[in-house]
């Protein structure tokens, strides 16, 4: 049955799940290598059976609150979280318990769930379920401990776009994701227009208000260590010599000459000439055409 309002989203699923696995065979990888990563309209037990029965790996938002009251589960809530992790752009802290074994169903199979937990805001939380005044996210992945920690499970997940925050803005404030045309070349022309308007303001918007710009920091940048006095001679002067060789020098960009094509413009010429023409968006001429 179609789910109300998303279409027949178990159907697609499978047909993604199709085409990867079938993407995973030609390039002959193991279906586990490759991970699905899902939200939280396939966090029920029988979308993600449909993925884990084929191999593939997997990580979604779960909506199976009722793992919660699963016994292990409990017991990994009363003790010291696994980790704590600070989102670097919204600043929301979560503790996060990692349950490396829990049955999705009770006949199974059983997956690895990342419990994540924080304090109840005044309004009632978008995701997650509250209970005494604490908000519980689930995540359930296949991802292997301890080569993943729960952090790394949760930033796979909230990471596969943190642009997505700065594009909801676009989304509420131009609605692009509404129907713009009656056929699918005019509705992807809308939503090129609808991105070339929307960086013109934020760069007009950046030339009259100037702000600071925002940058996240995935992992801390690698510092070489000084070379200290009772180190081998040699080695400081192999490193003296490395930092002393000038860097590449480049000449200035040259046409290429004619091609294979015995007298036609070079490549260069002939892109430019074409996508010259292709701007100008004129249309064909017209011919009289007799009645059917």
């Amino acid at each position: 049955m179609p789910g109300s309002g998303n279409g027949d989203y178990r159907g697609e699923l499978r047909r993604a799940i199709a085409v990867m696995t079938s993407y995973a065979a030609k390039l002959g990888l193991p279906p586990a290598h490759v991970l699905l990563r899902l939200d939280g309209l396939y966090g029920d037990a029988a979308p993600l059976i449909d993925v884990l029965t084929t191999g593939l790996g997997v990580l979604a938002r779960s909506r199976a609150y009722h793992l919660l009251e699963l016994e292990v589960v409990k017991l990994q809530l009363l003790r010291t979280p696994d980790q704590v992790s600070t989102h670097p752009e919204s600043g929301m802290t979560r503790a996060l318990y990692d349950c490396p074994v829990v049955p999705l169903t009770t006949a199974g199979p059983e997956v690895r769930l990342v419990v994540a937990t924080h304090g109840a805001m005044s309004s009632s939380p978008s995701v997650g379920v509250e209970r005494d005044g604490v908000v519980y996210e689930l995540f359930v992945s296949t991802l292997p401990t301890p080569a993943f920690t729960a952090s790394d499970v949760l930033d796979l997940y909230l990471h596969r776009g943190s642009f997505e925050t700065v594009l909801a803005d676009e989304d509420d404030e131009q609605e692009s994701d509404r129907w713009y045309s009656h056929t699918p070349c005019g509705q992807e022309f809308a939503q090129i227009l609808a991105q070339w308007v929307w960086n013109l303001r934020l760069e007009l918007g950046q030339t009259f208000s100037p702000s600071e710009l925002c940058t996240t920091e995935f992992a801390s940048a690698y510092v070489a260590e000084p070379v200290h006095a009772d180190e081998p001679a040699e080695l400081a002067e192999n490193m003296a010599q490395s930092s002393s060789i000038p860097a590449a020098v480049y000449g200035p960009p040259q046409w290429a000459r004619s091609s294979f094509t015995h007298g036609a413009p070079s490549l260069g010429v002939y892109l430019t000439t074409r996508w010259d023409a292709a701007l100008s968006c004129q249309p064909p001429p017209l011919s009289p055409r007799a009645a059917a």
